[in-house]
């Protein structure tokens, strides 16, 4: 069964940190010091399941900063990435938001642009990443 849930980091700490620990940390090689800097409660979670399985998380803040979307790499092309993304913004929205923005690795910014985020500014370094800025109007999303 799959499921997509929001939720508070410690209702599922232990879930959120292990998918992203594994995307961030252990196929990116982004230190677990920098992922994991203990601002999590300042953020709505959002966390897919397969069964009981964590297999995708994302967070968003007050501000409409969308960050930490991840998915694990076997679950990947299967909807997950969207659907995490779809229910970020629809709890921005619901907060009195109009837009929501991220820092998009270079890689996956076509993903972006296919759930409509535009580009901002140019390319800069994280984490010896290089990544985009990009924004979205979410006033008129539907709910979903």
């Amino acid at each position: 069964m799959k499921k997509v849930i929001t939720c508070q980091f410690e209702q599922f700490r232990e879930e959120i940190r292990l998918v992203r620990w594994h995307v961030f940390v252990r196929e990116l090689g982004i230190p677990e010091e920098f992922e994991f800097r203990g601002d999590e409660q300042n953020f709505l979670h959002v966390l897919a399941f397969v069964d009981e399985e964590a297999v995708a998380t994302g967070r968003v803040d007050a501000s409409g900063h969308i960050g930490r979307v991840s998915v694990l790499k076997s679950f990947r092309k299967a909807g997950f990435g969207r659907r995490v993304m779809r229910c970020l913004e629809n709890a921005a929205k619901d907060d009195g938001l109009s837009e929501v923005f991220l820092a998009a690795q270079v890689d996956v910014i076509p993903f972006y642009q296919r759930l409509g985020y535009q580009a901002e500014g140019g390319p800069f370094m994280e984490v010896g990443i290089p990544h985009q800025y990009m924004r979205k109007n979410i006033l008129e999303l539907s709910g979903s």
